[in-house]
């Protein structure tokens, strides 16, 4: 949180001395606040949302390869798994390191590789040819409005005063409980849909296990 505090410092600090005083004193600080604005909005950019952005394709050619070797199944699995533990580390420690969020933003986009190229791989193995550019189309439609509707309904309950409560020990900044709180609802509806993948691929799945075992 120090890193927040830092932010607000630096606007904060932006905002009282160009109240009408160009002194010089004055006018320092406002640099100064603003060059420690901008080393921060930096660092948000480059550390925290840039590793997940590179795992995205690190990641992707990786499940592309797994698709091919182990199957889909294991392929969703482990996706899943990255899912889960980089929810599981914001829920824990949400109001640690900006490096653990790095870590949980590398797990959760390297996550979303690997769960998109299985669902690219089976959508475009159930079409037949002339059905192939209308099935991806609705696909990448389906992705869109997902993502579009995922945002607005995680903005709007970021908003929301009763996911602002301490539950868990390890969280003690009250800034942090909704994303703390926010991520079971996540993990929730991580297992629901884990259910009911392995519900529709059982035989696959206990493939998968023989195969492992």
């Amino acid at each position: 949180m120090k890193f927040a505090l830092t932010i607000k410092f630096s606007i904060t600090a932006l905002f009282c001395c160009n109240q009408g005083n160009k002194e010089r004193p004055h006018r320092i600080i406002s640099e100064v606040a603003l060059f420690v604005l901008c080393c921060c909005l930096w660092w948000i950019g480059i550390g925290v949302l840039f590793s997940g952005t590179v795992s995205v394709v690190l990641f992707g050619f990786g499940g592309g390869v797994l698709v091919d070797k182990l199957g889909n199944v294991f392929t969703m699995l482990v996706g899943l798994l990255m899912i889960g533990a980089s929810f599981l580390c914001v829920l824990l420690f949400p109001d640690r390191t900006p490096w653990l969020i790095s870590l949980s933003m590398v797990l959760t986009f390297g996550g979303l590789a690997f769960v998109k190229t299985v669902v690219s791989t089976s959508v475009a193995g159930t079409l037949d040819s002339e059905e192939s550019g209308s099935g991806m189309g609705f696909l990448n439609f389906a992705c869109f409005l997902g993502e579009g509707i995922g945002v607005a309904a995680v903005g709007s309950l970021l908003t929301k005063p009763w996911l602002a409560f301490p539950l868990l020990p390890t969280v003690t900044v009250d800034a942090a409980f909704h994303y703390s709180n926010l991520m079971l609802i996540f993990i929730a509806a991580l297992v629901m849909g884990t259910i009911g993948f392995l519900s529709c691929n059982k035989a696959a799945f206990r493939a998968a296990l023989q195969y492992l075992s």
